[in-house]
């Protein structure tokens, strides 16, 4: 079984670090409904994909970004019917934002 440890990336700053955290957070949000609708705890639901109970909290909370392969396993779990599926493009995103971004400004305005 997979701890999970290391198996998404944390969310970090930089462009678009706002709009990524907050679809982070809505993801998380929409995944934690989806489990207390099957009657799962998080434990209950790592250990049935093979994630550890805090890799799960991690990500229902916005703090991870999960991998495509634990949210096909989420969602088969959870009976998502494809919800959380439908939303890997914009975690794909958020795990790998555009390069084209245009680079922070430094904090003193001067560049």
């Amino acid at each position: 079984m997979e701890s999970g440890a290391g198996s998404g990336a944390g969310v970090e700053g930089g462009a678009g670090a706002d709009s990524n955290g907050e679809f982070l957070r809505c993801f998380g949000r929409r995944m934690k409904l989806l489990r207390e609708a099957a009657g799962l705890t998080q434990a209950q639901l790592g250990e049935r994909v093979g994630y550890g109970e805090a890799q799960i909290a991690a990500v229902e909370q916005g703090r991870r970004i999960p991998r495509p392969e634990l949210v096909d396993a989420v969602d088969r779990e959870v009976g998502g019917r494809g919800v959380l599926v439908a939303m890997e493009g914009e975690v794909a995103k958020a795990r790998y934002p555009s390069r084209t971004s245009p680079p922070p400004v430094p904090a003193s305005g001067r560049g």
